[in-house]
């Protein structure tokens, strides 16, 4: 663009443009000071619109309100918007308080209003002011949005919270046009640009370019050019037709044309024909040295003269486009015309979002069939805008009316609608009128409330509507007129009833205005003025009448009788009764003997006829009609007479009969009805009565049956067999029925049970017309396990009576029922027989029985026998017999046995000499293929534990202390040591042999073949030890030989024997031997004559051995309770073993060390060596 300034050219007088000025649309009004003034008085002087943003500002300034525009000068009146639509444009306003005191904070409040709508307002926004002084003014900035296109009116109200002493000026209206599309002409990217148009920088105005059609500043256009500039394709179909104000397009532009030659501007329409809007020739400026003067137009249109060039209304639609289309002829060209500032302005329709509707229901009334209800509604514009909503009655039923009303009673169409505006409810109604033949209740129906711009907005309110019951009282007049006797006073019923849908109170009113004075008749003293009557029901209401005593016979008299309701007194019905006077009647009726006054049996089902006689006493003429009222006896039929009216003359009588129906399901004893016989005059209307009758009864009848329900074919041993059964009760009277067995063996049991309970009572039965007259028991045979199956057995089964009455049909009391006995197998076993105590070596058992308690042969079972020990001992023998026979240890074997026949199972073990004490054998036998009754496996096995609880063992040792050959004339000494380790006493002999002229002694005493007794006490936990101090002494004989060592319990069930080889040196010649060895020698000989002298003439003289009073001195001999340590000769006694020999004692150092003084007196280093420890210990 060119630096020097640009001018703007107007085509029109400035006057022309004054109403687009945005100007105040409200005059100032000057109030009178009110009551109460604050001195407070504010308004809105000014509303100035810029946009928010700078680029906005850039863009959109040119054709906008805002003023001045550096570098432009436009006239502040030349503009076509204040903003564009969707960009935020902010608003200084201004505000003053022209009064004379504080306003306290105020609220600046800004709307923008539609106008082509009544009321809507798209923006609301409030912003508060800080206080004004009386006389000072202030500005707030709003910012706003405008959502819609077009023009619309700015409204700013000022609302201070100090009361305002003139609150018309508070508000400032001014005109707001919002633009809807804006083209700068700076890029091509959305515009179609042909062939001699092109984006120029030789002259523009906002954003540095223009559209020139043309070539140019410096160059002219062509010849017979046809150019075209192309809007893009535009969504304009929300134009709203026939806007108040123009919907339009204008731009600013310079150049120059050729005459002929022109810029035109189309429109497409809605089949995409191209429509002229507008064009523009001529020579605006074509020399740009100076700067470019541009021009926009001035279009007087719908009053309001604007730089819009009107478009129709048909090219705004959803495929809206425009082109600006330049054409030159041959007759001349110039430099063409530069275009800029494209705006768009149109009236946007208001989008349906911002309409919405709600409906509320306030009252209902119903109406009856015939007559108008109404409904009243509201309905609540909850949108933005107002509108006009269209109601419609939706479900309303065939052959019903229905209307609108407004709240004055006025009607309406409903097409028309109703106007409302934003919050704001309108008030209707809807008359409706049922059909007359419309059912009762309610009616539901349902009221659409639709907009009438967008049917598609719309509420639905369900209502309903009441069809409301009528009331309809009628009189019933008696069918028969009532009459009285003269003189009597007589009641009489009126039939009153209510043929409507609604339940109502009833009023009565009698006028009695017509009947004479000496008449009288009123409700009876019984008898309500007001009747509660429902829909369909009939009510009798009782009067009294008294004739005169003079009346003539067949006089009559009328009355009127009135029936009203009280919630419609519209609703009446008035009848008119008449009453006669009648004759007096005198007559008796009476039941005919024999039957009168006693008692007659009568069967169920009978008919009985019963005979009256009717006497007329009176002296005139009288007609009897008869009857006999029944005292209700359920079931009971009593007929009434069938004959006509009796006419009988004075003291003239006549018969009627009454049969009796005995009910078929009459109960025994059961009382008949009681009868009483009425006659009543046709001429006086009186009621003649006779004795009543209460003498049927009926007779008892017993009929039992008893009926099979459900028996097994086959009787199960041992077990009870259910029979189950129906007795009924056919009588007509309750029964008590007992069950009998017939010829039952008489080790068969059974018995009864009901409702689930053993019982020996008789079962309860009602009547065969009562419920409980049939009860269901059941009956349990037990049979012997003795009966053989297969046997056909016909039992008889019987009811009765509990008192054995006679019955009426006896063929239906006993039933046979023929059943064979069913072949059962009761497998069984049982522990008989074990060992309780075992010893090594030993031999234990248990014997078990497995029985067939059934009455058929058991084939199917196999038996297992089993042996295990704890622990588990190697070479271990068992035997497993069936029967004595033997069978394999832990396999099944076959089992036959015959019913009630039994098998014995034996097991025995031989048990190890090794075998450990405490070690536990576990017996078992096991019975496989047994099942329950429904055939799963059943487990059937018995165990017994034996445990080695016995033990005998002992060991023994025996050898020389010495090794070598024994020196001629000393003693061998032996050790001989016993341990017992069983849990017995034992009670064992140790038996010495020797070689012939070998003397053998123990504890210095000689052994002969009775041997030398030792006794144990069990010695299992603690072992119990003896030894044993033993010498060989050869007195003559062999000098080389051996000594046996037997040892034996004495019942001989231990034993072990020891074999010691010795050799005595030889006895020394005479002339070597010195004094001393003589001497020692025979003072030892005699000591062994003397002492073995001794022993036996003791043992001569049958005397107990008793222990020595003299202790010599040194050690004792031998000592049987104090254990050696001899050498390593082990040997565990076993019974019957025998103990190989020992070996010669390896001669050791044994015993404490010899005291330093030397051996205490009398013991030799020998005995030193066995004794000395326990001679040191204090033991001895």
């Amino acid at each position: 663009m060119k630096s020097v300034a640009t001018v703007l050219a107007l085509l029109v007088l400035l006057g022309g443009w004054a109403n687009s000025a945005p100007v105040v649309l409200d005059d100032h009004v000057v109030m009178n000071n009110p009551s109460n003034p604050t001195g407070v008085d504010v308004r809105v002087v000014s509303a100035a619109v810029e946009y928010t943003s700078a680029a906005d500002e850039q863009k959109y300034k040119m054709f906008s309100s805002n003023y001045p525009i550096l570098g432009f000068n436009r006239p502040a009146e030349l503009f076509v918007i204040d903003a564009m639509v969707n960009v935020s444009a902010t608003l200084t306003i201004t505000v003053e308080n022209i009064g004379t005191a504080s306003s306290g904070t105020i609220d600046i409040n800004t709307l923008l209003l539609h106008d082509d709508y009544t009321y809507f307002e798209f923006v609301n926004s409030t912003v508060q002011m800080a206080s004004l002084a009386g006389g000072s003014s202030n500005t707030v900035i709003v910012d706003v949005v405008p959502t819609y296109a077009g023009n619309h009116t700015l409204s700013i109200r000022a609302t201070s919270t100090v009361a305002d002493d003139n609150p018309a000026n508070d508000v400032r209206n001014q005109p707001f046009t919002v633009g809807h599309s804006y083209f700068n002409c700076d890029s091509s990217a959305a515009w179609t640009f042909g062939s001699g148009w092109m984006l120029s920088t030789d002259a523009s105005i906002s954003q540095g370019r223009s559209c020139h059609a043309g070539n140019g500043e410096a160059s002219n256009y062509n010849n017979n050019v046809i150019a075209s500039l192309t809007t893009p394709v535009m969504d304009m179909s929300d134009a709203l037709p026939n806007p108040s104000r123009t919907n339009g397009v204008s731009f600013f532009y310079t150049g120059a044309t050729a005459t002929n030659d022109k810029l035109t501007i189309f429109g497409k329409n809605r089949f995409g024909a191209w429509s002229e809007v507008g064009s523009i020739s001529g020579v605006i400026d074509n020399v740009f040295i100076d700067g470019a003067n541009w021009q926009t137009f001035s279009v007087n249109n719908k009053g309001h003269a604007s730089p819009l060039i009107p478009v129709a209304d048909d090219l705004f639609h959803a495929a809206s486009q425009f082109k600006f289309e330049f054409t030159s002829d041959a007759s001349g060209t110039d430099i063409g015309f530069f275009i800029d500032d494209i705006v768009f302005v149109y009236e946007q329709k208001v989008r349906p979002n911002e309409f919405n509707v709600s409906a509320q229901g306030i009252s209902t009334n119903g109406a009856v069939p015939g007559e108008w209800g109404s409904i009243s509604l509201n309905v609540i514009n909850t949108g933005n805008i107002s509108e006009i909503f269209i109601p419609k009655l939706q479900g309303l039923p065939q052959g019903w009316a229905a209307y609108y009303t407004r709240p004055t009673g006025t009607s309406f169409n409903p097409q028309d609608g109703l106007f409302s505006q934003p919050g704001s409810p309108a008030r209707f109604n809807i008359m409706i009128q049922p059909d007359v033949n419309a059912s009762l209740g309610f009616q539901q129906m349902t009221v659409n409330i639709s907009s009438q711009q967008y049917p598609g907005v719309y509420t639905l309110l369900p209502v309903q509507f009441l069809v409301k019951a009528d009331r309809i009282p009628v009189i019933v007049p008696p069918a028969v007129r009532p009459s009285c006797p003269p003189g009597y006073t007589c009641t009489f019923d009126v039939e009153l009833t209510n043929q409507g849908g609604a339940t109502d109170v009833f009023d009565l009113m009698i006028d009695t205005s017509t009947i004479p004075e000496d008449w009288s008749v009123d409700l009876s003293w019984s008898q309500t003025n007001s009747v509660l009557i429902r829909p369909g029901e009939s009510v009798q209401a009782m009067f009294m009448m008294t004739t005169p005593n003079d009346a003539a016979p067949d006089t009559v008299v009328e009355f009127d009788l009135s029936l009203t309701a009280q919630n419609d007194t519209t609703r009446v019905d008035v009848k008119t009764i008449p009453i006669s006077a009648s004759m007096v009647s005198i007559a008796t009726v009476a039941l005919n003997l024999p039957v009168s006054g006693g008692e007659h049996i009568v069967a169920a089902g009978e008919h009985i006829t019963l005979k009256y006689t009717i006497w007329n006493n009176a002296t005139r003429q009288d007609i009897f009609a008869m009857r006999v009222d029944v005292e209700d006896q359920p079931g009971w039929i009593v007929h009434q007479p069938t004959r006509p009216d009796a006419v009988l003359n004075p003291g003239a009588t006549t018969t009627f009969e009454v049969v009796v129906e005995v009910p078929a399901d009459a109960r025994a004893d059961e009382q008949g009805p009681t009868i009483t016989p009425v006659i009543e005059s046709k001429r006086s209307l009186m009621k003649i009565q006779g004795e009543p009758y209460s003498g049927l009864t009926v007779e008892s009848v017993n009929d039992l049956a008893l009926t099979l329900v459900d028996a097994p074919t086959k009787l199960r041993p041992g077990q009870p067999n259910e029979l189950q059964w129906t007795i009924t009760n056919h009588g007509n009277g309750a029964a008590n029925a007992r069950l009998m067995m017939v010829d039952l063996p008489a080790d068969w049991s059974w018995w009864v049970a009901f409702e689930g309970s053993n019982t020996t009572d008789p079962v309860p039965l009602g009547a065969s017309f009562d419920e409980n007259h049939e009860q269901q028991v059941s009956l349990y045979l037990s049979i012997p396990l003795s009966v053989p199956a297969g046997s056909i057995h016909t039992i008889t089964v019987q009811v009765m009576t509990y008192v054995n009455e006679p019955d009426a049909t006896p063929e239906d009391n006993a039933v046979e029922v023929v059943m064979s006995t069913e072949a059962i197998r009761v497998p069984s076993l049982e522990l008989v027989d074990h060992s309780t105590t075992a010893m090594a070596g030993g031999t234990i058992s248990a014997q078990a029985v497995v029985r067939n308690d059934g009455n058929a042969p058991e084939s199917t079972l196999l038996s297992v026998g089993r042996v295990s020990s704890t622990p588990p001992i190697p070479g271990m023998v068992v035997f497993y017999s069936v029967e004595g026979a033997d069978q394999p240890l832990a396999t099944p074997t076959p089992l036959l046995i015959p019913a009630g026949g039994e098998q014995r199972l034996q097991l025995e073990v031989l048990i190890p000499t090794d075998a450990q004490l405490n070690t536990r054998f576990v017996f078992e036998f096991e019975i496989l293929g047994v099942v329950d009754d429904e055939g799963l496996p059943v487990e059937m096995k018995v165990q017994a534990l034996v445990m080695i609880n016995e033990q005998r063992a002992m060991n023994t040792e025996a050898g020389l202390m010495q090794q070598g050959t024994v020196p001629h004339g000393t003693a061998a000494p032996v050790q001989i040591n016993l341990t017992s380790t069983s849990t017995l006493n034992e009670n064992t002999v140790v038996y010495l042999e020797g070689e012939p002229g070998w003397q053998l002694t123990c504890n210095k005493m000689l052994v002969n073949e009775s041997g030398v007794a030792l006794d144990f006490t069990p010695g299992h936990i603690n072992p119990q030890s003896a030894n044993l101090r033993c010498e060989v002494l050869r007195m003559n004989g062999p000098q080389e030989g051996t000594m046996a060592v037997t040892i034996a319990t004495q019942d001989g069930f231990l034993t072990s024997s020891h074999t010691l080889s010795l050799m005595f040196a030889p006895e020394p010649e005479e002339s070597t031997m010195g004094g001393v060895a003589v001497l020692v020698g025979g003072g030892g000989f005699l000591a062994i004559l003397g002492l073995t002298v001794l022993v036996l003439r003791r043992r001569a003289t049958g005397e107990d051995e008793a222990p020595l009073t003299h202790q010599p001195a040194g050690p004792p001999a031998s000592n049987v309770d104090q254990p050696k340590t001899v050498p390593s000769i082990d040997e565990t006694v076993q019974p019957t073993a025998q103990q190989p020999e020992a070996a010669p004692l390896a001669a050791v150092q044994r015993g404490p060390p010899i005291p330093e003084g030397g051996l205490p007196a009398g013991w030799t280093e020998e005995q030193w060596q066995y004794y000395g420890q326990q001679y040191l210990d204090g033991t001895l």
